[in-house]
């Protein structure tokens, strides 16, 4: 059975970037509403300039189509209100300068001291920090994982809204890290919701000039039979001199710094025992 594509109807929203994070960014809107969109990748409006429109904090204006806070969400163009003004007829939503000027006056703290508010809480609060909201709070369910970076075997807790993953951060039950995670640990939700991760295998043949796209099965079985062919072709049992070596130089192994002892005993046993290779080495030392 065939489905027809689903046409996204292109909508808008008003209000402020808050947040700025691996090509997505959250939008707390005019209405009191927060919503979780992915930038396109062929938006005229890239993530530098987002970056800015964020530390202007200025009023903004995102064509998306899809829903929010899912993968689905799409932001196709985003523009300042004084410059989308210009490209869209309804320009009920203009903010005069003095509308501007009062909102930021209003969060500014020395005015708010003057008044007599406590510079330590609600003269330092801002219309935008009390927009803020955590990740967390959108998160259904959480799971546990080590993070894959390195041999130490930090933990870590994964928050999910459905099959979507949202958040990524140390778990304190941990006796290893015990709820802390190094930078690149910290950056693990960035490259897992990468849009330009790959997820398939590529497969460029000998003197082609593109990539395909080729099933997993497909590409085990292939690294099967290049390594079986190699040491088949290579492999000495004697040298001239008659000892006894059984070993191949045409194969080497680059392990990982994330396995623990058990596998690296069985790829060592592989690696060693099954296929004869000698040079055998870890990314940790090198």
């Amino acid at each position: 059975m065939r489905f027809a594509p689903v046409r996204m109807q292109k909508r808008y929203l008003t209000g402020r970037i808050t947040v700025v994070h691996e090509g997505r960014f959250r939008l707390a809107a005019n209405d009191g509403r927060s919503f979780l969109l992915t930038l396109d990748r062929k938006s005229p409006v890239q993530l530098p300039t987002v970056r800015l429109l964020q530390k202007s904090r200025t009023s903004v204006r995102v064509e998306y189509s899809g829903e929010p806070n899912t993968d689905s969400g799409i932001a196709h163009s985003v523009q300042s209100i004084e410059h989308s003004l210009r490209s869209f007829p309804d320009a009920n939503e203009q903010e005069s300068m003095v509308d501007k000027f009062r909102t930021v006056f209003r969060d500014w703290a020395i005015p708010k001291q003057l008044a007599g508010e406590d510079p330590n809480r609600t003269a330092a609060q801002s219309d935008l920090s009390c927009a803020l909201r955590p990740r967390l709070e959108e998160a259904d369910r959480v799971g546990t994982s080590i993070c894959p970076y390195c041999a130490v075997g930090c933990a870590q807790l994964i928050y999910a809204k459905g099959n979507d993953v949202i958040h990524i951060e140390g778990d304190p039950r941990s006796p290893i890290n015990q709820g802390t995670v190094c930078p690149k640990g910290a950056a693990a939700v960035g490259w897992m919701l990468n849009p330009n991760r790959l997820t398939k295998v590529k497969y460029r043949a000998p003197y082609s000039d593109r990539w395909e796209e080729r099933p997993l099965d497909w590409a085990m079985d292939r690294i099967a039979y290049l390594i079986k062919r190699t040491r088949d072709e290579s492999f000495v049992r004697a040298l001239p001199d008659g000892t006894t070596v059984n070993h191949t130089l045409a194969l080497a192994e680059l392990g990982g710094a994330t396995l623990d002892n058990e596998e690296n005993y069985l790829i060592k046993k592989l690696c060693a025992g099954g296929l004869g290779m000698v040079w055998i080495e870890n990314q940790a030392r090198v």
